[in-house]
Formats: C-alpha cells, structure tokens, sequence
C-alpha cells in the first residue's frame, strides 16, 4: 500500500513573507498588551488576513491563549468580605453577606472557615 503524499506547498514569494513579518512585528509590539493582541487577532481573521500564505505560521507564537487566571475561592471570597467588614463597621451581618451574593446555605456552610481565614475573632452575624 502506498501512503497518501501530501501536495507540497509552493514557497513563499518575497512579498509573502514581507507580509506575515509584518503582522507578526506588530502581534509582538502587542504581546506585552493581551486585549489589544486579541482585538489584533480577531482583526486579521475578520478581514481574511489570517487565511494568506505564512500568516498563521509567523504568528502561531501569538495564537496561543493565555493561562486562565485562577478563580478566587468561595471561601476566599467570603473571607476578604467578612475581613473588609469588620475593618470598616466592627461587624459582618447576614445582609452584607448576602448582598454580596452568598446564598444562606453557602453561608452556613463556609462562615466558620471563611471567618478563620479571615483572622477575625468575634463577630455578630
């Protein structure tokens, strides 16, 4: 059995390669900078740049998404609002907690270890 070949792919022209230089310059100018390397990007795929020859290529080290930030726990999250509380009234109440979107049974269950973490000794809820 033969395998199957693949059509090779014509060099680049002068002008071709000149081209993708030029994005690729310009995604670095940009790294540094994440939303205007994004609108960058989205950009070139909404005017077909992205589709000519080498462009993918010259800017594959540009393409690749960011680590996501990691997301604050719920208990963190309670934690800095009962320290931010108690900071500035001396007390953290059920309504601040659940003004802050806290549901009563994520309070219930997360209040004693958010308090400890946030180093706060006594406080009326």
């Amino acid at each position: 059995m033969s395998t199957p070949c693949k059509p090779a792919t014509p060099p680049l022209t002068d002008s071709e390669t000149a081209f993708a230089a030029t994005l690729a310059d310009a995604a670095r100018a940009r790294k540094d900078k994440p939303l205007q390397l994004a609108a960058f990007l989205t950009g070139l795929v909404v005017d077909g740049s992205i589709h000519r020859p080498g462009v993918r290529t010259a800017l594959a080290p540009y393409m690749k998404l960011p680590k996501p930030e990691p997301q604050t726990s719920l208990r963190a999250r309670m934690a800095m609002l009962i320290a931010n509380r108690v900071s500035a009234d001396g007390n953290v109440t059920l309504d601040d907690l659940t003004s802050a979107g806290f549901t009563k049974a994520q309070i219930d269950e997360h209040f004693p270890n958010a308090a400890r973490a946030a180093r706060v000794a006594e406080m009326a809820v």
